[in-house]
């Protein structure tokens, strides 16, 4: 086995991770290896080729190749997640080539928590949602067993993602070629323009300012977005208020990633991990949590 180069995460037990050898192995769940079993080991999904990125959920997994950037899904497709037009009751126990009326060639890929869809990028700056949920189409809530395309105007540039559980429920977030984050989805402020949902793309309120965001993650009823100064700015629940800008979290980060039941964790430029507890982010002087 390789050197891990990339992590997918749905629980302790739940989790893919792609090495640097281009091989996708799973542990737990939805192992798409053929069986419906669990495994406390990393096991191969049934995949050919080498693959750059895989995401999961409580339902499945998707994962994109190297060469010609197919998107390959496997678990439940009880609300269209596969991609390939078909919704059903069947488990797809082996990959299956989803995402086929996409158009563009996909760069990214998001999957999140519960969440009930999947959502990918191109190399166009267009982002492409399908399953059911949020779909970013303006409809407040749809399902699609092929991808439709996010309604908003402009570029994008990166999907939202650390590694791991990037949906929040059915929010997801993207930053345009502006620098700029633009959310959608329905999950308790976690769109952050002070509504509890929003069917299309909205800007987070504010944007901090004049600030270049360069990474953004979505946890469960929370968001945060760094930027290229290494600022770190969240909103959502128990952070912000309807309206409110915005918060900044003291300190000079690299990476960020949200979990479950809000939790933020961050790596900050001297290499120390930090998180913060669910309402600990609200107290500006609560001291973060250095994790070991």
């Amino acid at each position: 086995m390789g050197q891990i180069i990339q992590v997918a995460v749905f629980s302790p037990e739940d989790k893919c991770f792609v090495t640097n050898d281009g091989f996708v192995w799973c542990v737990g769940g939805h192992l798409g290896n053929g069986t419906n079993d669990s495994s406390s080991k990393p096991v191969p999904p049934h995949l050919m080729g080498r693959y750059n990125q895989v995401q999961m959920d409580s339902w499945g997994a998707c994962a994109l190749r190297n060469d010609d950037k197919t998107v390959w899904c496997w678990g439940s497709n009880r609300e269209g997640q596969i991609g390939d037009g078909t919704k059903d009751d069947t488990l797809r126990l082996t990959p299956v080539q989803g995402a086929l009326a996409l158009s563009g060639t996909v760069t990214s890929l998001t999957r999140g928590m519960y969440s009930t869809s999947v959502c990918a990028l191109t190399e166009n700056g267009s982002l492409w949602c399908w399953g059911s949920g949020v779909l970013g189409n303006g409809v407040d809530w749809s399902w699609s067993a092929v991808p439709v395309k996010v309604n908003t105007p402009g570029v994008f540039v990166r999907l939202s993602s650390h590694g791991g559980s990037s949906q929040g429920g059915n929010t997801d977030c993207a930053i345009k070629d502006d620098h700029t984050v633009w959310c959608w989805g329905a999950n308790n402020g976690a769109v952050g323009d002070g509504t509890k949902m929003a069917a299309k793309p909205v800007q987070v309120a504010g944007s901090a300012g004049k600030v270049a965001f360069v990474d953004v993650s979505v946890g469960e009823e929370r968001a945060c977005a760094l930027t290229d100064k290494g600022v770190l700015w969240c909103w959502g629940s128990e952070i912000t208020v309807d309206g409110q800008d915005a918060k900044s979290l003291p300190g000079s980060f690299s990476q960020v990633a949200l979990g479950f039941a809000g939790t933020i964790c961050a790596v900050k430029t001297d290499g120390t991990l930090w998180c913060w507890k669910n309402d600990a982010v609200a107290n500006a002087t609560q001291v973060p949590l250095a994790c070991p």
